[in-house]
Formats: C-alpha cells, sequence, structure tokens
C-alpha cells in the first residue's frame, strides 16, 4: 500500500508548516487588547494536537523547541496542576520566548507568569498581556522587573484593566532601566522617563505633555498612540494659565519615519502634542479629545487654530485629497475627516473629534477653531463632499460659508435629512445663490429625507441650469410613502439608485420596478 503525500514530507518541511502555526510579530504588534482581548490563543493546542497525529510528528514536533516557545499560551496554561505547564517550559529548551494572554490577580497562570519572567528574563523576545486586576495589584513588587535591562525582548504589549486609576507607581520606572537594543514595540499603561531609539510602534495609555521631551530621541518611530488619563493639574487647567507656563519647556518633536499618529486626550494635552509633533506630509493622524468639562478658553482655542491651519496647509496644500467630510453633532461630537485622492485609498488620512457631551463647545466656537482653517485652505481638488449632523438651526457662520462657497469642484454630496434643509434655507435666503455648482450626484447614507425637500433641492438646480444626474439610496433602508415615491420617480432626466433590500420591499408594497 502507498504512503499518502503528507507522509512523505520531509523534516524540514514539517518544521515550517508546524511554525505557520505561531503568531507572527505583526500579530502582537496590531492586537487590539481592548476589543480582541489578545485572542491568539490555539497555538498550543495545536502545538499539543500536532504532536498526537504520529510518532513521526511527535518526534519533529518535540524536537522543534521554537514551536514550543512561540506558542506559549497563558489561556491554555491556566490549569490547577503545574505538569503541562513545566512540560510546556521544558520543551522551549532554551529558545527565545513569546509570552501572551491574560493575567488575573490571583490566578495560577498569573504567579506562573511572573515566575518565567523572572527565571527566563535573559530569553524574552516578545510579551503581549492584558491585566485584570485592583490598583494594588497594578503596584504589586513582581512588576519591578520592567525596570531589569534586556538584550532580547523585541515587543512588549501590557495593558491594564480594571486597575483603578491609581498606576503612579508605574509611572516612575525606568522601563528596562533604558537598555533595550532590540526593542522595537511598546505598549504601557503610563509614561516613564526610558526613552529607546530602536522603538517603531509607541502606545502609552496614560500620558502627559512631558512625553515630547522622550519622543524627541525616537527617531525611528512609524506608528504612536498615546492618551491622557483624567486627572492631572494640566488638564484642570481651564485658562490656559498652567498650560502657558510649561508651554516654554516643551520641545518641537520632529518624527521623519512616522506614519501614523492617533491622540486620544483631554484638551489641554491634546493641545500640546498636537502644536509641538511635526509629523511628516505623508503621516496619517488621528486627533480625539473627551470629558470636556468646561468651556474651551481663548488660550486653548488660538492653540488649536494654530495647530489645525498647520496640520491642514501640510496636507491640503501639499498633497492631492479627493473628499472632505464633516460630521457635526452640537452637544455631542465634533469630527473632521479628510481622504487621499487616490481611489485605492480607503483610510482617512486625517481625523479630529471633540466629545463635547454637556455642550462646552458652541457652534461658532467650533467654526471658528476648526472650519476657519479649512476655509483658507485650498479645496479645489475636493469632488466628494460627506456633510452631516448640520441642523437648520445651525446659523450660516461666515468660515463655514466659505468653506462651502471654496468646494467648486464637488461633484457628489453625502449627506443626511437635515443637510438638504439647512442648504435649501442658506440659498434662498442667499439669492439664490447656488453652493456645490459642479454637483451632480447627491447621496444619503442610512435613512431616506424628506422628499419633497430633495425634490425642491432638485428643482433649484435644475433652474440654475446645474442639474442633478443621480440619486442615490444604495445604502438606505427606510419606509417611504407612495406619494414620495411618486414624487421622486417623477423627476425627469434623474437617476434614482436604490439598495436591493430597499427595492424589494418597494416591489412588494407598491408594485415597484
Amino acid at each position: 500500500m502507498q504512503r499518502p503525500p503528507v507522509l512523505k514530507l520531509s523534516d524540514d518541511v514539517l518544521w515550517h508548516i508546524f511554525n505557520l502555526n505561531s503568531p507572527e510579530d505583526e500579530s502582537f504588534a496590531a492586537i487590539d487588547i481592548q476589543a480582541q482581548e489578545l485572542k491568539m490563543e490555539g497555538a498550543l493546542v495545536t502545538a499539543r494536537r500536532t504532536s498526537q497525529v504520529c510518532s513521526n510528528w511527535r518526534a519533529v514536533i518535540l524536537s522543534s523547541s521554537s514551536v514550543w516557545a512561540n506558542a506559549f499560551d497563558l489561556w491554555s496554561l491556566d490549569q490547577d496542576g503545574n505538569n503541562w505547564r513545566d512540560e510546556v517550559l521544558t520543551r522551549t529548551k532554551s529558545h527565545p520566548l513569546s509570552i501572551y494572554g491574560n493575567i488575573h490577580e490571583g490566578s495560577v497562570s498569573t504567579d506562573f507568569f511572573f515566575s518565567v519572567v523572572e527565571n527566563n528574563w535573559h530569553r524574552l523576545r516578545r510579551v503581549a498581556v492584558l491585566v485584570n486586576g485592583s490598583s494594588t495589584f497594578a503596584c504589586d513588587p513582581q512588576w519591578r522587573f520592567m525596570e531589569r535591562p534586556t538584550s532580547s525582548m523585541e515587543i512588549f504589549i501590557a495593558s491594564f484593566r480594571d486597575c483603578g486609576g491609581n498606576l503612579s507607581s508605574l509611572e516612575s520606572r525606568n522601563i528596562f532601566s533604558h537598555i533595550a537594543p532590540r526593542l522595537h514595540t511598546l505598549r504601557w499603561c503610563t509614561q516613564s522617563s526610558s526613552s529607546f531609539g530602536t522603538l517603531r510602534h509607541l502606545e502609552i495609555e496614560s500620558c502627559n505633555p512631558s512625553i515630547l521631551h522622550l519622543l524627541s530621541g525616537m527617531t525611528a518611530l512609524e506608528d504612536v498612540i498615546l492618551s491622557s488619563g483624567l486627572d492631572g493639574v494640566l488638564d484642570q487647567d481651564k485658562d490656559g494659565g498652567e498650560c502657558l507656563r510649561i508651554w516654554e519647556h516643551l520641545p518641537t518633536v520632529h518624527l521623519p519615519r512616522l506614519k501614523f499618529l492617533e491622540i486620544n486626550a483631554k484638551i489641554s494635552t491634546l493641545v500640546a502634542l498636537i502644536c509641538h509633533i511635526l509629523p511628516p506630509q505623508d503621516c496619517t493622524l488621528r486627533f480625539g479629545s473627551i470629558f470636556l468639562d468646561y468651556p474651551l478658553s481663548p488660550w486653548h482655542q488660538e492653540k488649536l487654530r494654530h495647530g489645525f491651519t498647520t496640520y491642514y496647509r501640510n496636507f491640503l496644500n501639499q498633497m492631492t485629497f479627493d473628499t472632505l467630510s464633516l460630521d457635526i453633532y452640537i452637544g455631542g461630537q465634533f469630527e473632521v475627516l479628510d481622504v487621499l485622492s487616490n481611489d485605492e485609498e480607503t483610510d482617512h488620512r486625517f481625523a479630529f473629534y471633540l466629545a463635547d457631551h454637556q455642550s462646552m463647545v458652541p457652534w461658532q466656537t467650533i467654526c471658528d477653531i476648526f472650519i476657519q482653517p479649512l476655509s483658507v485652505t485650498d479645496l479645489s481638488t475636493i469632488k466628494t463632499f460627506q456633510l452631516t449632523g448640520l441642523k437648520i438651526n445651525n446659523p450660516p457662520n461666515f468660515h463655514f460659508t466659505t468653506l462651502l462657497y471654496s468646494l467648486v469642484s464637488t461633484e457628489t454630496l453625502h449627506c443626511d435629512p437635515d443637510v438638504v434643509k439647512w442648504i435649501n434655507d442658506f440659498e434662498s435666503r442667499n439669492d439664490g445663490c447656488m453652493l456645490f455648482p459642479r454637483l451632480d450626484t447627491l447621496a444619503f447614507s442610512s435613512h431616506i429625507p424628506n422628499i419633497p425637500a430633495i425634490v425642491d433641492f432638485i428643482s433649484r438646480r435644475r433652474k440654475a441650469g446645474i442639474p442633478l444626474s443621480f440619486i442615490d439610496f444604495s445604502t438606505c433602508f427606510t419606509w417611504i410613502s407612495r406619494e414620495d415615491l411618486l414624487l421622486i420617480q417623477s423627476q425627469s432626466d434623474l437617476e434614482v439608485v436604490w439598495s436591493d433590500d430597499m427595492r424589494m420591499v418597494l416591489k412588494e408594497m407598491y408594485d415597484f420596478e
């Protein structure tokens, strides 16, 4: 009887196949701890089951220390007894070690984790753990291993959850005593005084503007994600006086290799970082501020305006964009998104949000800070304009109307129900002066707005000699009356695009083809 082809594979080929089961560096570096909770479990279980297929496979995989060293999964090592944990550790031999999983205060696998770290520090290559426990656990002396120099660590990721807000004992630590020559990825809960010139990926879950001093020495950085906590003198500085005091001591940071920068921080910290980090022109930016619980002072407003003016000029004046998106929710959130013109590019290159749940930032201030820098920027390449959240009672601020008038090349307008009403009202009060003279397509993202308002919009443009060609309802799914259906279908020389689901409903309700 002829042997199956799989049993004819050489030991080298089998070794390569078995190692495909191991998480790659990209998997560690790209882990979304909050959302996925390090769900890379399964590698160790797969390795164990593979070793039980046949004697030849077992011999190969038991001799492959790299398979076991790269599959050191804490989820699969949480048994009551120590036998399996000790066996897996033995099988890793002296190979560089990768550890990942959950750490729960008081669990067996947590004690095992600290033991492995203590006794195998010299060969730890990758560590990615999600820490759950009290603030007491976060201050446990066992975490002092973070202060030990390391010559082997390449990736270190630790995210603390449910540990309370007191992580002060971790802030003062010199991570790896400034010595980690191979470290390229670091995610830690607080900033320290350590700076690593080899870092390419950095995420700090609680920082303040002084981190700029550390970033200035990390010129190899490619991805940076910074967040600030909810406490601190700076973020209680309502008039900008404390900010102004420290401002002159903050360095301007140039990061020439930076490809992605995300800052989610209280407003004063956000202002400081925005105005002092100068990314290259092709960097993707995400800025956001939450928990705004006091009005923006004139100082905050001036600095934000300066920061956004700088970024808009860098991006919109020196790169080609075809899409501008404004999502405006007064009393909730304000967001600006700019997208590159390349049709194959789907990522937003610049984004900002301001979560203002207590309505601390009025409409006029939003326009003065965020819209004014846009309104004086060259937007002649913008072909698609996305505008949502605008309410009929939002007055036509000078900077906002200047922005709208500058979008002369816009061919497609994505909007929500109130935007059409706002534009109709604005154009009526301005002697019929038409916005978006090259507009060809009107698209809606979710709910179909008031059909008579759409028809009014269409009619006004037809009379002005700039008729629409398309109405796009392809992403909408909502009820529509027979009268509205007949009204929109009666528009001559206008193609109406419906979603498949919507077309099916219309067919069942009104025998619509």
